[in-house]
């Protein structure tokens, strides 16, 4: 596995309360109360066991969350 979980050169869109893009940025410097999209799964199997998903101990942000 990739020791970097995203490439920190890598631009990002910064959004607007209503997900219209407003500007790009570089997504190591993304924190700040900047507005991004994000993606979240929610997985649930039959039994009704839900699958939690934890962020890598080297995210940028929220690590091990």
């Amino acid at each position: 596995m990739n020791s970097t979980p995203h490439d920190p050169k890598e631009i990002i869109a910064i959004v607007d309360e209503n997900d219209r893009v407003i500007g790009r940025h570089v997504r190591k410097n993304h924190a700040g109360g900047m507005l991004h999209r994000e993606v979240g799964v929610l997985l649930v199997n039959r039994l009704g066991e839900v699958l939690v998903q934890t962020r890598d101990d080297k995210s940028m942000g929220f690590p091990n969350f």
